[in-house]
């Protein structure tokens, strides 16, 4: 029988740890690339854990009590904010893991000078969203944003309800990381599509191996039905895609201004 513990402590656990060993051994985690990955586990725990609340108040899925520590923070179990952590150690891996080829094999982009000095970091940071904002896809990901909102308003505690949760949540951090990288995420674009490819399609079959033995359980009254796998509802396939380009493009944004891509000059 599985309990929570087991699924982050096998499932989970031991394949970051893995990718922690082999990213050691190709020199692609170092103290620079493990302050990004910590500042990443901060944001989405602090990101998530209203929202997380927010859904398990209101049933939108429910954990059984004898497959958790039973130790709560709010309404959510401590397991739950381990997995924030350690699905961005996870995922941020893969995606560091996926630049480093992609910048062995093929390194043939304009390079993007980036200032070095942190006053001037971030005044470059702002004149890139400055600028891209304008831009026509800009304003059409920030419209899908606010109606995003707006539907999710609408069809509050229908089926629609955790899909849109999770999109309204998700789309404010992943609108912001594209405007502000709209110039450069693109030339990764393949590690970016390879990663959260295959962290999703792992994070989807340890999902589905939870659900079926009940160590949690999603409220069918608000997920769609007929779009899933088996047990997995589509919303569950969903999230695990949305976070993991969350994660994903957190990393691209941290390796191009903090200058450890290769596409990237600091001056």
């Amino acid at each position: 029988m599985l309990s929570y513990s087991l699924v982050l402590f096998v499932f989970v656990g031991i394949p970051t740890l893995i990718l922690v060993f082999i990213s050691l051994s190709v020199k692609v985690l170092n103290k620079q690339t493990s302050l990004y990955l910590l500042s990443l586990s901060v944001i989405a725990v602090l990101y998530t854990t209203p929202w997380d609340n927010y859904l398990v108040y209101h049933s939108v899925w429910y954990y059984d009590q004898n497959k958790i520590w039973n130790v709560f923070i709010w309404f959510v179990p401590l397991e739950e904010y381990l997995f924030f952590v350690i699905q961005t150690w996870f995922t941020g891996l893969v995606t560091l893991l996926l630049i480093h080829n992609q910048d062995k094999i093929k390194n043939n982009h304009e390079i993007i000078k980036v200032p070095s000095e942190s006053r001037a970091k971030l005044t470059w940071v702002i004149n890139e969203a400055v600028n891209n904002v304008r831009e026509p896809k800009a304003i059409l990901l920030i419209s899908l944003t606010v109606m995003s909102s707006l539907l999710l308003w609408l069809f509050k505690f229908s089926t629609l309800f955790y899909f849109l949760l999770i999109t309204a949540w998700a789309l404010y951090p992943i609108t912001l990381q594209l405007v502000v990288g709209f110039r450069f995420i693109g030339r990764y674009g393949s590690s970016l599509l390879a990663g959260v490819t295959l962290t999703s399609l792992y994070l989807c079959i340890v999902d589905y191996i939870s659900i079926n033995d009940k160590v949690w359980e999603i409220n069918k009254l608000y997920t769609i039905n007929g779009l899933g796998v088996g047990v997995l509802p589509f919303e569950e396939i969903w999230f695990f895609i949305i976070t993991n380009v969350l994660v994903s493009l957190g990393i691209i944004l941290f390796s191009v201004i903090g200058g450890i891509s290769e596409s990237v000059s600091v001056d």
